[in-house]
């Protein structure tokens, strides 16, 4: 399917078998992703979504090979939840975006879908502007900064 340039559009499962199909690897996640009420930052924009998953596995950040950008993570532990291809004509998702969780935030994905449909080059040159978070680090830093912002108000 890769080979064939059509567009592609993984969402949960297929995400994973996409990112395998290109190279990289899963593992299993310890509890897994489940559940209505997931937060995951799209790295080309910096907001975060709430999100519909239900998965025990992940695709490893590490081991993306070269053509497939990291696009999503999820703000709890860091990990993939998605994946845009820039020699393919394809992306990916680990959520569920037709499930409307945030109630319809991520309905864009559809449009990127259409948009991929019309112009197989649109991803092409796709560089996400932030870089994946360690979420342990970022949740840190954010309590200190409030806990520093409240005693200078006091």
């Amino acid at each position: 399917i890769c080979a064939s340039g059509k567009p592609i559009f993984g969402i949960c499962l297929g995400h994973q078998m996409l990112a395998l199909a290109r190279g990289a690897s899963t593992s299993k996640l310890k509890y897994g992703h489940r559940g209505g009420n997931q937060p995951v930052k799209q790295l080309s924009t910096g907001r975060v979504y709430i999100s519909s998953q239900n998965h025990g596995y992940a695709v490893n950040n590490a081991s993306l090979p070269k053509n497939a950008k990291l696009s999503f993570v999820n703000t709890n532990d860091g990990t993939c939840e998605g994946i845009t291809y820039t020699d393919i004509p394809a992306f990916s998702v680990q959520f569920h975006p037709e499930a409307s969780a945030g109630p319809l935030d991520t309905n864009f994905l559809f449009d990127d879908f259409v948009n991929l449909i019309n112009n197989p080059a649109l991803f092409r040159d796709f560089k996400p502007e932030f870089e994946r978070i360690d979420a342990i680090s970022y949740f840190q830093s954010t309590i200190k900064q409030t806990k520093a912002a409240g005693k200078a108000s006091e």
